[in-house]
This record gives structure tokens, C-alpha cells and sequence, in this order.
């Protein structure tokens, strides 16, 4: 019986040696970073241009529709736009197509 004690002893001063210390690391060192900043997607004051290019065809047979005289059109655009303020600014925008006829009748 004194043996059984004895080794119980003895296994629980080796286990409690092995939980002494500090914490436990996982390995790797965490640096705490602050996250980024939102993004700023415009300035005060700024001006903005927007040139772009578009495709038009029509819905329905071509020679009838209503708005072009042809099956289908290439143009472009322009935008301008003005913030005065971050979020707060004044645009205009505009289009055209070369929408002339390309066949004869």
C-alpha cells in the first residue's frame, strides 16, 4: 500500500512540474496591427472625367424598330463631374450613337 501511495505522489509532483510555467504560445508572435482606413474614393475639390465607349442593338427585326434605323449601333460618352465637397458634388453626363441607316431599300 505504501508503494501505491508513493508512486501516486511521485506521478502527481512529475505532472504538476509539467503544468508550471508560463502560458502556453501557440508559436507564432501576434502583433496586434489597427486595420486600414476606409478608402477614400474622392478628394475635395476634384474634378473627374469619364470618356467610355457603347454597343447598341435593337429588341425587336431591325427595319421596324422604333428608335434605330439600322440592327444595331457603336458610340460613345462623356461624364464630368465636380465634388466641391468629399461627398457632395454636381455631374453631367451624355451619350450618342451613329445610328444611321446601313443598308438601301
Amino acid at each position: 500500500m505504501k508503494r501505491l501511495v508513493l508512486g501516486l505522489f511521485g506521478i502527481a509532483a512529475i505532472a504538476s512540474v509539467a503544468f508550471a510555467g508560463t502560458e502556453t504560445y501557440s508559436g507564432k508572435e501576434i502583433k496586434q496591427v489597427a486595420p486600414p482606413p476606409c478608402p477614400e474614393w474622392y478628394a475635395d475639390q476634384e474634378f473627374n472625367v469619364g470618356l467610355w465607349g457603347t454597343y447598341v442593338f435593337t429588341a425587336n427585326d431591325w427595319p421596324q424598330d422604333r428608335y434605330l434605323d439600322a440592327d444595331h449601333a457603336w458610340g460613345g460618352g462623356i461624364d464630368l463631374k465636380y465634388f466641391f465637397h468629399r461627398y457632395f458634388g454636381v455631374g453631367i453626363e451624355g451619350w450618342a450613337v451613329d445610328a444611321r441607316r446601313a443598308f438601301v431599300r
